[in-house]
């Protein structure tokens, strides 16, 4: 669908689009009459959408640079003063890659504690803990995961509720209250921290540390 307006454009306008055809050499106002419409492009065979809408004047399609740009994968730029456009297509990707693979092992610790948190209950309820061995490999696991990510706090509060687990099972079989409820304490205040902990790591605004490492042959 095409849109038709009549505008005042000016070159620190019209700067910021890439055309085929003509090029303004200096700022001016001119009345004139464009058209606005969502443009296809096809980049080495594949076909995409713009997010916004191109202009079309006099035979000339203006395309809006920041779209095009950031979908070819390079950072843009704007300095208002000196009316230019930077174009970083050597950007260092690092931080958003870790970040992703960040996340996605917080995503795998999450849910592996909530699937232990689950078979607890039913244990916890009818006071049977023969399966307790499979809850303490269980958070092994994920106490690795954390370690392997750099992330020790969450690892040795993953610990701590480990040697909780084996613990409650001893208190449980000789028939030991105190390490009983000891064991709960330490399991109930350290559980309640990983959770804490997950929520923030995997909420949007949390910020991760690349970490260089250096690796030896």
């Amino acid at each position: 669908m095409i849109r038709k307006y009549k505008l005042i454009l000016s070159i620190g306008i019209i700067g910021l689009f890439t055309m085929s055809g003509s090029v303004w050499a200096e700022d001016q106002f001119r009345n004139v009459e464009v058209f606005f419409q969502r443009i296809n492009v096809t980049i080495n065979g594949q076909p995409t959408t713009l997010t916004k809408d191109s202009i079309l004047y006099e035979g000339s399609v203006y395309i809006p640079l920041r779209s095009l740009s950031e979908m070819l994968g390079a950072q843009v730029g704007w300095d208002g003063d000196n009316k230019n456009v930077a174009l970083d297509f050597i950007h260092d990707n690092r931080n958003e890659l870790f970040t992703a693979s960040q996340k996605k092992m917080y995503q795998y610790v999450a849910i592996r504690n909530n699937q232990i948190t689950k078979d607890l209950i039913p244990m916890f309820k009818n006071t049977v803990f023969n399966d307790l061995r499979s809850i303490v490999d269980r958070y092994a696991e994920i106490s690795k995961i954390a370690k392997d990510i750099d992330d020790l706090t969450m690892s040795q509060t993953i610990d701590k509720m480990k040697a909780a687990i084996i613990l409650l099972q001893t208190g449980w079989e000789k028939k030991n209250t105190d390490d009983y409820m000891l064991a709960w304490t330490i399991y109930s205040k350290n559980a309640e921290l990983l959770n804490k902990d997950l929520t923030t790591k995997l909420s949007e605004s949390y910020h991760y540390e690349l970490i260089d490492k250096t690796i030896k042959k």
